[in-house]
């Protein structure tokens, strides 16, 4: 651009850098405490309101997705059995021939196979507005919230008693803790029965505490149940023993940035968080799938013969589990009840898993941009004094903490 219109867009664009310049400088000179204590004043009680309003909206948002697509759709593709439809293909032949020298029909019967429920997303919320309306995405989940409160109250009384109680070296939370859970999920083996019964079957007009089964089940599902507790606790404590293995909760930031070799350090650390995060990934995958999917479809399997599910379940498991109706035990084994678990739902399992991580991830990208742009509407100008003001502050710590480590 020249002449006088690249004169004209020239000075101005100098003139804002140089007054942009001259405002974060009188701000990065002034006290970052003194700076940040004049903008907390300075913010209005509705901008701050409109702030907690998006925040809590998008975790309501973020419990529903991880509830409807987490716990009632993955409960769903854990049971589904891929259904097949008949078609009858009749040929007409020719009318005039003799039955001795052709047939007049020739009947072809062909199994199509229909595509499962739970293959995408949308398939199954709209499968479960047909049967329960609106409301269907959280079926269960009275029982269920009881359910984890009642587990939680037990895991950490059992908890807190054995780590007061252990004698033989020092007291160790953790898995004191996972022993604990490990007791509560056998205990509510039968309430956790319930809440996979109610959102797996059709509705039904019976409230859900006398929908609890019978007693006698609770010998085919509490060793699946204590499996899966015991999955639950060996993929959150496995990663964590890496994590101090490595010694990542030692990690100085101020020993990093004054190592010379700073690129080097940095990328280590980052190795090895990658390292920790593979590992509960692999644990997930390998252990806490086939617990959370065999305790699933032995629930299943208890199910009441009067209760129908809301998608096609072979109660049977290929032949191998005769009905009580007829003189068998209704259930299925703790093994078979993996095995009959075929690749392709295996694999359609995680592909759900992993959409909604996405999905989690994208709704917090978008809500975490929307504070922003909240923030920024509020504060105005002010926005950049307050960065300036923390930036100052962690400069000076990180000098600080630097000048420490040196001995000065």
């Amino acid at each position: 651009m020249s002449g006088i219109q690249g004169q004209l867009l020239g000075h101005l664009v100098r003139r804002g850098v140089e007054a942009t310049t001259s405002h974060l400088s009188q701000s990065s000179n002034s006290n970052p405490a003194e700076a940040w204590e004049d903008l907390h004043y300075q913010m209005p009680s509705r901008g701050i309101s409109l702030m907690w309003l998006t925040i809590v909206s998008s975790l309501f948002l973020l419990a529903s997705i991880r509830y409807t697509l987490g716990e009632v759709v993955a409960t769903l593709a854990m049971i589904e059995s891929p259904s097949a439809t008949a078609y009858t293909k009749i040929e007409i032949r020719d009318p005039g021939a003799t039955l001795e020298k052709e047939p007049l029909i020739d009947a072809e019967v062909a199994l199509v196979k229909q595509a499962p429920i739970t293959n995408k997303i949308r398939t199954a919320i709209k499968h479960l507005h047909r049967v329960g309306g609106f409301r269907a995405r959280w079926r269960g989940i009275a029982v269920g919230g009881i359910y984890h409160l009642s587990h939680g109250a037990i895991s950490n009384f059992f908890g807190a008693m054995f780590t007061n109680n252990y004698r033989s070296g020092p007291p160790r939370p953790s898995i004191m803790g996972a022993v604990g859970s490990i007791i509560a999920a056998i205990l509510l083996s039968r309430l956790h029965m319930t809440w996979t019964h109610v959102m797996i079957s059709e509705p039904s007009t019976k409230r859900w505490w006398r929908r609890i089964p019978a007693l006698p089940t609770w010998k085919q599902v509490w060793l699946p149940a204590a499996v899966f507790a015991a999955a639950q606790q060996v993929t959150v404590i496995m990663p964590v023993i890496l994590f101090h293995a490595l010694a990542l909760g030692d990690v100085d930031v101020a020993k990093v940035a004054a190592d010379g070799k700073t690129k080097h350090a940095c990328a280590i650390v980052v190795l090895k968080f990658i390292a920790v995060f593979a590992l509960g990934a692999m644990t997930a995958l390998c252990v806490l799938l086939p617990a959370a999917v065999t305790l699933t479809r032995i629930e299943a399997s208890l199910l009441p013969e009067e209760e129908e599910t809301i998608v096609p379940f072979d109660r049977t498991f290929n032949g191998k589990v005769v009905p009580t109706a007829l003189g068998g035990t209704g259930t299925v084994g703790f093994v078979e009840a993996w095995r009959s678990f075929d690749r392709a739902a295996r694999l359609r399992l995680i592909k759900l898993y992993v959409k909604i991580a996405l999905i989690q991830i994208t709704v917090a990208i978008v809500a975490m941009h929307v504070v922003a742009l909240e923030i920024w509407g509020i504060m105005g100008d002010n926005l950049g004094v307050l960065i300036q003001a923390g930036r100052a502050q962690f400069e000076q710590d990180l000098r600080q903490a630097v000048a420490e480590k040196k001995g000065l």
